[in-house]
């Protein structure tokens, strides 16, 4: 119970490491959506924890979808890219998910320019101008998290409908070494059909799948 578990490659790690800005991007909306409803005096605390989490959450794009393309390069030594249908599904996937960390970074540029306002004119926003600017945040988390949501959405559908799963618990490239074979006719469909054995496999033992 108490035992130290492995720790995954980087090429697998990312079914660990999407959980994080997922869950801190999400919740900044709720935060934002307080800033905007308290008392002015209490508003600006909210709003800063926000940016903390949006900054954060932001990094954590980053982490994710570099261990992401990792993934897809091990799918795709695998043979991935030699099934028409799970190859798209992966692009589909790394597509959306470097489309909304960059949504992430614009916003959580903007937004952190907007803490920044009233130490720059050392005086506070304008009650007004501070709801209205709150409001207009609040639309850009939701447009934001939608495309986060779609992008969660895909990798799930990686997993469920395509077997897509990570070698967690494993060395990096074994899977991909087993899955390959040695220059047999074939080759490609054998490749996603030993990914998809040795990922479920995995996700036996380790208990966790790929977002």
């Amino acid at each position: 119970m108490f035992d130290i578990p492995p720790i995954p490659a980087w090429n697998a790690i990312h079914v660990l490491l999407i959980h994080f800005p997922i869950a801190l991007l999400l919740a900044a909306l709720p935060v934002m959506l307080l800033a905007a409803l308290v008392w002015p005096k209490t508003s600006r605390q909210f709003a800063i924890a926000a940016g903390l989490m949006l900054v954060l959450g932001t990094v954590a794009c980053y982490v994710a979808t570099n261990t992401g393309q990792a993934a897809e390069h091990l799918a795709n030594e695998q043979g991935a890219r030699d099934d028409h249908e799970i190859h798209e599904a992966i692009e589909k996937h790394s597509d959306l998910g470097e489309k909304t960390r960059d949504w992430y970074t614009y916003f959580a540029a903007i937004y952190l320019l907007y803490l920044l306002l009233p130490v720059i004119m050392k005086k506070e926003l304008p009650v007004g101008l501070n709801a209205g600017l709150l409001v207009l945040f609040l639309a850009a988390s939701g447009v934001c998290g939608l495309g986060l949501a779609n992008t969660a959405h895909a990798g799930g559908m990686l997993v469920h409908v395509h077997g897509i799963t990570a070698p967690l618990g494993g060395p990096e490239g074994t899977t991909a070494d087993s899955a390959k074979g040695d220059g047999d006719e074939g080759g490609g469909d054998k490749a996603v059909e030993g990914a998809k054995k040795s990922g479920a496999e995995s996700t036996k033992e380790g208990g966790a799948d790929v977002d």
